[in-house]
């Protein structure tokens, strides 16, 4: 299994009320990304944890064991442009 977290300190962040927050982690198997989160972001700094337990392996390049994640905001919509977001700092950490 893998246990993902992903640490933001926003600098600035400005959020219209109808904001989504979505965490992807790449799919080697597939070769998309695949939308592991989605959540109304948070204003203020905090960690979020994703926990992925079927499968797990499907993130994890087999000859590297590289392991790739974005971040993303969209308004509820769909549509980029809604909201505006400034991250002066991510950290994100694979807890074995």
């Amino acid at each position: 299994f893998i246990l993902f977290r992903l640490e933001a300190s926003y600098d600035r962040f400005l959020l219209t009320p109808d904001g989504i927050q979505t965490i992807e982690l790449y799919n080697y198997q597939d070769g998309l990304w695949e939308q592991v989160d989605r959540r109304a972001p948070a204003l203020i700094d905090r960690a979020v944890e994703v926990f992925l337990n079927e499968n797990a392996q499907r993130f994890i390049q087999p000859a590297t064991k590289a392991i790739r994640a974005r971040i993303g905001w969209t308004g509820r919509s769909g549509m980029p442009g809604a909201l505006t977001a400034s991250i002066d700092q991510t950290a994100w950490e694979i807890v074995p």
